[in-house]
């Protein structure tokens, strides 16, 4: 397959749950793990962070979203559907959707994990 020039949102979608699809632990656990961010990664003005265990941190969802930009609330087109584990660190994923499909309300994790808005300073759970 040849590379592509482009791609469309629904592409990644497509292709995250195809993924999903083939390995489900190994893509759980890759859109799981976050890593510590500095200041200025924090401060883009698209990339998505998330405070866990009092650290700013980011993953490959909001590295994804930032590529893609942001909607008027701050959130970028990619999410994951799934339900939090026991310790409220990580998330169990049944498939990746847009997030204009209505479909993502109030977090009912019991850590309350936090994700950074961005353009707006505000912190919203998710």
């Amino acid at each position: 397959m040849p590379w592509k020039s482009s791609v469309t949102q629904e592409e990644v979608i497509s292709f995250l749950n195809e993924a999903l699809k083939t390995d489900p632990v190994a893509i759980v656990g890759l859109i799981n793990t976050r890593v510590p961010c500095n200041a200025e990664m924090e401060a883009h003005p698209t990339i998505q962070v998330g405070r866990h265990s009092g650290a700013m941190t980011v993953g490959l969802l909001g590295i994804l979203n930032g590529l893609f930009g942001i909607d008027e609330r701050g959130y970028g087109p990619f999410g994951a559907i799934g339900s939090f584990f026991r310790n409220g660190d990580s998330l169990t994923i049944d498939t990746f959707t847009l997030t204009t499909e209505g479909k993502f309300t109030e977090s009912k994790d019991p850590k309350g994990l936090k994700i950074k808005k961005k353009g707006t300073g505000t912190e919203a759970r998710i």
